[in-house]
This record gives C-alpha cells, structure tokens and sequence, in this order.
C-alpha cells in the first residue's frame, strides 16, 4: 500500500507541475515547490525503509558503512561510493544516514534528468516504477546511482559538452566500475547512419550473437573481460550465485518482447526525429538493450548490463510516442508499453518478491 500512495502522490504531483510548467515555461517559486514535493514522496518511501528491504541493503550495505568507517576495507568498495561512507560516517554513526543519502543521490539525479530532458513528465515517472527500476533502485544501490548519474549525463553530449559528460561518467563509475560503458555514447554520438544501414548492421550483429548463443564463445568473451574486474568474477560462476541473480535470464522472452516493441515505436518516429540528438542517442541504447537481453543466458548478471543501457527508456519512450501525430496510435503504444511492464513488474516484484522490496516496512518497524 505505501508503494501505490507513493506513486500516487509522486504522479499527481508531476501532473500539477507538467500544467505549471506548460502555462508559465519558466521557473519560480510553485516550480520549485512541485518538483521538491514530486521528489518528496519517493524520498520518503525510499529513505525510512527498514534495513530488510532489499536483498543486498543490511548484510552489503549498512555492513560495508560500519566496515569502512572502522578501517575495515574487506568490502573494496569504489572510491567514490568508499569517500561517500567515509564523509557521512563523520557526519553520523548512525546507518539512517546512508539509507538517506543513498535514496536522495538516486531520486535526485533521476528527477532533475527527467525534468530537464523528457517531454512528459508524468509518462517519464510511469514508467520508472512501471519498468521496476524504482523497485530495484532499493536493493541494488551503488549501480543505481551511477545509472541516474549517467541519465542526467547525456543532456551534455547533445549539447556537445563532451567533459562535463566525460566526468560525470567517471563520477559515476566510481560508485559501480560498470558504468564505465556508458563511455560509448562518445562513439555512438559519431555514428552517422541512416535508418536501413543502422538496422541492417545490428540485426547482422543480431545473427551472429544467436548463432554463437549455444556456443562458448560469447560466455568466453564476458569471462576474458569482466575477468580483469576481480571483484565481480564470483558473478560469473553460476555456483556462486544465488538463483535471484538469474531472474533476468529466466524472464528473457517477455524483456525481449517489450524492446522489440520499444524499438518498432521508436524506429516509428525516425523520419520526424532522425535530426534530434537525444533521440539518436536513446535509439542506439535501445538497440544496445535488446542486443544485451539476447545474451542475457550468457552470464548471471547479464540483467545489470541491460538496466544500464534500459534505463534511458525513461526519457526514450515519451519522446518517441509524443512524436506520432495520430491521437490513437499515441495512446494505444503508451498502453502496451505500460500494461506489459507493469504485468511485469507485478509479477517479478511483487509475486515472486524478487529483490525482497515487499513487503514494506518502515524502519520503526511498522508494516504498512
């Protein structure tokens, strides 16, 4: 229940503020107070939860902040996330502040990305609890940090502002190394194509990787590279592994399907956005989901890739969907998009309690 008020609140919100935004296209003061109350509620949910909500939270998390500020290094944490635990273990011993810092990094980069870059707020958030991120947001947590710092990056590639891109890349690898392969964004923005030879050479690309599925080649490939990353080779031994990391390769069809759909819409607006940056941009990280759901049986943790490259949906799809000029078309894609990812993420979140986020409790120990 406290999820659904939650994204209630967060929606209604967003709705005030889309209205405001739309009348004034400026900012003042009722701006300024929308956005802290569309943030606040995600917040709140996000930041008193107890330290059980969440695979990963107590044992990785709140055990890894006391580690660290007692000099313990076993967790060999990033640097940027170690500084993190370090400055806020002289502001408070207490293991709330981590909770809340954490939660308010996430929902802050992830709000101001959406609210200077997508072109439906309201649709934006939808899909960000729709598509689970949000859930997920609450157990895997120094990754999806990196992801909101990297969703508000790309605003500075298309404004060819290529260093503060470079920077808040390395700011948010320094939370999780993965996120260093948003790194080609820099390549992809160099990509001329056009529509037929874009495509001709992913589904080429597409062949290739299905053919080499049943092979050892591609799992020889992630071993040889994720293998210079010692901390996360134990993610690639299937012994080692609890049978949560393979909820992505186990619900690889419906993923697969809702990408093939998200590209045929956006493949849909090309010819009215084949000249926009950010829409460029989303397609190849789209391109580069559906390609990453392929593989998703080649490795464990082949679903933290694809959220790195999926998370860009958030902005993609209304961008995409708002460019058809038919009424109809434009609510029966949001429909789909939105029915099938939250059968989803009912299923996975809430049915089978995939990353422990249900049920909630707040830290005071009180179920709601």
């Amino acid at each position: 229940m406290v999820y659904l008020i939650g994204i209630g609140l967060t929606l209604s919100f967003a709705k005030v503020l889309s209205n405001e935004r739309l009348q004034k296209d400026k900012k003042n003061s009722l701006n300024l107070l929308l956005e802290i109350l569309c943030m606040l509620p995600m917040l709140i949910v996000s930041s008193l939860r107890r330290y059980d909500i969440g695979t990963d939270l107590l044992h990785v998390y709140i055990g890894g902040f006391e580690r660290v500020n007692a000099g313990i290094n076993t967790d060999n944490f990033e640097v940027g996330f170690k500084t993190l635990l370090q400055i806020l273990g002289r502001v408070s011993q207490s293991p709330e502040i981590l909770v809340f810092a954490t939660s308010f990094i996430f929902i802050f980069f992830t709000w101001k990305a959406i609210y200077d870059e997508s072109v439906n707020i309201v649709f934006s958030l939808s899909i960000l609890f729709a598509a689970r991120y949000y859930f997920i947001s609450l157990n895997v947590i120094r990754q999806y940090i990196g992801m909101a710092i990297v969703l508000y990056a790309m605003q500075f590639i298309v404004k060819r502002q290529y260093v503060k891109f470079i920077l808040l890349v390395f700011l948010a690898a320094s939370f999780h190394s993965s996120l260093i392969l948003c790194l080609v964004l820099l390549i992809c923005d160099r990509i001329k194509l056009n529509k037929k030879r874009r495509l001709a050479y992913f589904f080429i690309i597409i062949i290739i990787m299905t053919l080499l599925q049943n092979t050892a080649v591609i799992s020889n490939i992630i071993d040889s590279v994720a293998g210079n990353f010692d901390k996360y080779t134990m993610y690639l031994d299937p012994n080692a592994v609890s049978g949560a990391y393979f909820a992505g390769a186990r619900f690889r069809l419906i993923q697969i399907v809702i990408n093939i759909i998200i590209i045929i819409i956006m493949l849909g607006a090309y010819d009215k956005l084949k000249n926009d940056a950010y829409y460029n941009m989303f397609l190849y990280f789209e391109l580069l989901a559906l390609l990453i759901c392929l593989l998703m049986s080649s490795a464990p943790l082949m679903e933290r890739v694809y959220w790195i490259f999926g998370f860009s949906q958030i902005i993609a799809i209304p961008q995409a969907i708002n460019a058809y000029s038919n009424k109809n078309v434009k609510i029966f894609a949001t429909v789909i998009i939105l029915s099938l990812m939250t059968i989803f993420c009912v299923y996975d979140i809430f049915v089978l309690h995939d990353h422990q986020v249900v049920p909630y409790y707040f830290f005071f120990n009180r179920m709601i």
